[in-house]
């Protein structure tokens, strides 16, 4: 039981870690074409638009993004991994229980009743 909680605590930790890594390399992948993105802009564009509306544009989107891939992706993974391990458990156990001889009834069956005189 102890080594099913630090198995457990170990592959949580690994979790986070790897979907950490994989949502700061999107997020800096996405910041980067934003800026590419921008930096091809006219002029025009900017002198129309207030500055604020831009970076706030910029800030909520790219952080809504952030949480939908660092928060879904991991919900993805640990639900697909729940779904296989307890596929596999059913596995097991039903290979285990086709292994043990199944109740068969005696040939000759016992009649319980009024004996006969």
């Amino acid at each position: 039981m102890i080594v099913i909680a630090v198995a457990t605590g170990v592959l949580g930790v690994l979790q986070t870690l790897l979907s950490n890594q994989v949502g700061q390399r999107v997020m800096h992948d996405l910041r980067a074409a934003v800026f590419r993105h921008l930096q091809q802009l006219s002029l025009a564009f900017f002198t129309r638009t207030r500055t604020g509306e831009v970076q706030s544009r910029i800030s909520n989107d790219i952080g809504g993004v952030q949480n939908v891939v660092t928060n879904t992706a991991t919900s993805i993974a640990s639900n697909v991994t729940t779904v296989v391990a307890t596929m596999a458990g059913m596995l097991r156990s039903r290979r285990r229980h086709a292994r043990r001889p199944r109740w068969r009834p005696s040939r000759r069956p016992e009649v319980v009743g009024v004996p006969r005189r």
